[in-house]
């Protein structure tokens, strides 16, 4: 550690920032994350967010989803902002989300350009059939089964897929971070 508990943060040689709450021995980290999807993609969406919530709460990562804009709000610069301070990158990657001209041309090129910058991970999750190779080429996908890619929707039963995408997003994100803070809730 680089700082001295007393601070409020500190920042590890990874460069990840933790926060210190003193009701609390252990050091929380104060991550963000972001999770890309199409919105025909809702309820798998949903399962991957939910199948993710444990290792949000160990890693202390507040994943950002258009969820949370509100009425009013103007929509794109907000998941730009949310893009440009993620420290985990999660993208549901479907037939429709390849579709859709809203991520190929604004979301994905940003995704892409934070990655670059600070190493923040692009972590795909393939929830069906679709050309992911396109987007995806060189990159390794979840979920897997035996070492090949396998599809959320083409486990039986599905539940499984969700669980191995979200098991193996949550070994990506301790390989880069670390493991998360011992006495995590």
């Amino acid at each position: 550690m680089l700082a001295a508990p007393c601070q409020g943060l500190i920042r590890t040689e990874t460069g990840r920032t933790l926060s210190y709450h003193p009701e609390s021995p252990a050091y929380r980290p104060s991550m963000n994350g972001f999770i890309s999807y199409a919105h025909a993609d809702f309820a798998m969406f949903e399962h991957v967010r939910r199948g993710l919530a444990p290792v949000a709460r160990a890693f202390g990562i507040d994943f950002w989803h258009d969820q949370n804009l509100h009425t009013g709000q103007d929509w794109h610069p907000e998941i730009q902002a949310a893009i440009a301070r993620a420290d985990v990158i999660v993208a549901l990657v479907s037939y429709e989300s390849l579709y859709s001209p809203y991520i190929s041309d604004h979301e994905l090129p940003a995704m892409q350009a934070r990655s670059k910058a600070s190493g923040t991970p692009i972590l795909p999750v393939v929830l069906n059939q679709c050309l992911w190779e396109y987007q995806f080429g060189g990159t390794q996908l979840a979920p897997t089964f035996g070492g090949k890619l396998l599809p959320v929707a083409d486990w039986k039963p599905q539940r499984n897929g969700y669980h191995r995408a979200c098991q193996q997003t949550a070994d990506a994100i301790t390989r880069r971070y670390g493991p998360p803070p011992k006495g995590t809730p």
